[in-house]
């Protein structure tokens, strides 16, 4: 999943510049509303398999700071119905000062990390950005350019093949091929 468009308002009713707007060039931009949130959720039952076959999630973002300095944070929150099983933030408390380039940030929720990873049937994912000074009306605080969640898969173990093992599975001792490297 990777995108920009199809945020909703989570929280909040804007502020003199309203909700945060997605630009002409596809970016998620925020201005000077203080108290809101907008978000996306995926169900992960629209793929099969995905959650029992993965070693982990990582949630990848690019923001940066426009014309004017801005602070956001990100939230991913892995639900089991309404209940929070798992989240990752950047940053853990508070917000943070959008960087002056494009920058990306990587936040990544391993498998051994929640006992019960198994459960987990979709992924919120919140931002939060506004203005830090106020000078101009208008959405010039923090531009997002894309969000991304991917799904890392579990290694696969390697199958160690020996003379005593295949003929251990075949009972008849008969060949049953020939292996060689390529």
């Amino acid at each position: 999943c990777e995108s920009t468009e199809g945020w909703v308002e989570h929280t909040g009713g804007g502020g003199a510049d309203g909700p945060p707007s997605v630009h002409p060039a596809g970016l998620l931009s925020f201005g000077n509303s203080l108290d809101v949130v907008v978000s996306q959720e995926v169900p992960l039952s629209l793929m099969p398999g995905l959650v029992e076959s993965a070693a982990s999630f990582k949630l990848e973002y690019r923001v940066a700071r426009t014309q004017q300095p801005g602070d956001y944070w990100v939230l991913a929150e892995f639900l089991n119905g309404p209940s929070v099983v798992a989240t990752l933030r950047r940053p853990e408390l508070g917000t943070e000062a959008a960087p002056e380039t494009w920058t990306t940030y990587a936040l990544e929720l391993g498998r051994d990390t929640v006992p019960s990873f198994d459960q987990i049937t979709a992924v919120r994912v919140s931002l939060f950005g506004k203005q830090s000074e106020y000078n101009w009306a208008g959405h010039y605080g923090p531009f997002v350019e894309y969000v991304r969640l991917s799904v890392t898969p579990q290694a696969q173990p390697d199958i160690a093949l020996s003379e005593s093992s295949l003929a251990e599975n075949n009972e008849a001792n008969a060949p049953v091929g020939i292996l060689s490297v390529i």
